[in-house]
């Protein structure tokens, strides 16, 4: 089970029968066989062969991620909520070692998204973009969020008088 991303989750966005035919060649390995609550062997080798790809995603996310949130923690979240950020990027870096490089998802090579992530990733260890939740508490963190400044007000009630009129009758 990963730690980001499951294979539900691979499964929401390609459809398990395009799951089976990309982790099995066994031709008894369907969508259907995949859901199984008890897996054939070859099922069973196919959900391990797919775990195994999230879990190669999940470390190069690693990689990235707990060089500057060591004790970064992904949000729980039910089967209906969406992906984290972190979570978004699993899954386009796990679907391109799924599917291989040169496969599309709506028109968009999986290569290309997966890079998006990477790049997003490193923007991420520079500094250049933050994780608003970095303790998985779905809040929040003191340290994240935006920040906005704004000058005094320019207008008051005051200064704007004579240039309201009130409707006449």
């Amino acid at each position: 089970m990963g730690r980001y991303v499951v294979i539900g989750d691979l499964a929401a966005l390609e459809g398990w029968q395009d799951l089976a035919e990309a982790s099995s060649n066994d031709a008894d390995v369907d969508g259907d066989a995949l859901q199984a609550e008890s897996p054939t062997d070859a099922a069973q080798a196919a959900l391990d062969r797919l775990n195994q790809k999230i879990g190669a995603a999940e470390g190069v996310v690693d990689s990235y991620l707990l060089s500057v949130h060591p004790d970064y923690e992904d949000p729980d979240r039910g089967d209906a909520d969406p992906l984290s950020p972190i979570g978004a990027r699993t899954l386009d870096i796990a679907l391109e070692r799924v599917f291989g490089p040169g496969s599309e998802i709506d028109g968009f090579a999986r290569r290309k998204r997966a890079d998006e992530a990477i790049a997003w990733l490193r923007d991420l260890v520079a500094g250049n973009v933050t994780l608003v939740d970095v303790d998985g508490d779905g809040e929040p963190d003191a340290t994240g969020g935006a920040r906005f400044s704004a000058p005094d007000r320019v207008f008051t009630s005051d200064s704007l008088k004579g240039f309201t009129s009130s409707p006449s009758a």
